[in-house]
């Protein structure tokens, strides 16, 4: 997936109140196409919606959450510190809300990609 399709339906996610509506929302898109070979089926692109979904309308924890990592290891992955992970998960500091976008799309490349 692009980061522009990912960027859009991100911003979707922002929309919506309830993982329901988002999925209205969206409905069949082109970018489906791309996942549907024998490895991608119907329950993976609701996995997709739905980690992005969480992940727009969560913070650290809730990206660790829905990638099943840990705060250290999201650390290594996109090279942000741990102790400022830990800062935003706290609401101790601003987590920027374009930082948030690109660490979330960092990892979905590397769940789903």
């Amino acid at each position: 997936m692009t980061y522009e399709v990912f960027k859009k339906l991100y911003n979707e996610a922002k929309l919506v109140d309830s993982y329901d509506k988002y999925m209205m929302t969206i409905g069949w898109q082109d970018w489906m196409q791309d996942y549907r070979s024998s490895d991608y089926n119907a329950d993976k692109l609701l996995d997709i919606c739905a980690f992005i979904y969480k992940c727009a309308n969560g913070g650290v924890r809730e990206l660790c959450n829905a990638a099943k990592i840990k705060m250290t290891k999201l650390s290594l992955i996109v090279n942000i510190p741990y102790t400022t992970l830990q800062r935003w998960a706290y609401g101790q500091t601003d987590y920027p809300e374009h930082i948030k976008q690109l660490v979330t799309f960092a990892i979905f490349t590397c769940i789903f990609d």
